[in-house]
C-alpha cells in the first residue's frame, strides 16, 4: 500500500470499509506519508486523517483504530524502506500522532513496522505515555 501504483489511498480504504459490512480500516501511517510525498508533517495533518475516518465511518472507527507506524523513506513512486524512530531525517513523527491520540481519546492498537520493532515499539509507548500525562 505504500506504492502509488498499489491500492491503498485513505479514500480507497475508507470507501471499501463503507461498502463492506463490519470492515474496519488499518491505517499505515508510513504508507500514507509516502503516498502523499511526505504530507504528514504537523499535528493538523494527523488530525485531518482522524477526522476523515470519523466523518466517514463513525466515532467508533477512529476511537478503536488499528494502525501500523514507522518512519519511512520514499521516492516519487512511494515507499522505499522503513526506518527507525531515531532516524530523524525521515517521517512521519510519532509525537504528532500521539497528540492526536490524546486529543481524540483514541484507544489504538499500534503495530511497529520499524527495522527494530521491539525497541521502537517501546519508544512509541513512552512518547504516548508522556503525551497522555499532559
Amino acid at each position: 500500500m505504500g506504492k502509488l501504483s498499489q491500492f491503498g489511498t485513505l479514500d480507497e480504504v475508507l470507501s471499501l470499509c463503507e461498502r463492506v459490512e463490519q470492515m474496519q480500516p488499518v491505517v499505515d501511517w508510513a504508507h500514507l506519508h509516502a503516498r502523499c510525498g511526505g504530507c504528514l508533517k504537523t499535528v493538523e495533518d494527523f488530525r485531518q486523517v482522524a477526522e476523515e475516518i470519523e466523518k466517514r465511518l463513525g466515532k467508533d472507527a477512529v476511537q478503536n483504530i488499528r494502525c501500523h507506524f514507522t518512519k519511512v523513506e520514499f521516492t516519487d513512486k512511494g515507499e522505499r524502506r522503513h526506518h527507525t524512530m531515531d532516524e530523524m531525517e525521515y517521517g512521519p513523527d510519532f509525537a504528532m500522532f500521539a497528540k492526536v491520540i490524546a486529543e481524540f481519546k483514541i484507544k489504538p492498537v499500534i503495530i511497529s513496522e520499524s527495522p527494530i520493532l521491539d525497541v521502537d515499539a517501546i519508544k512509541m509507548r513512552d512518547i504516548l505515555q508522556r503525551e497522555l500525562k499532559n
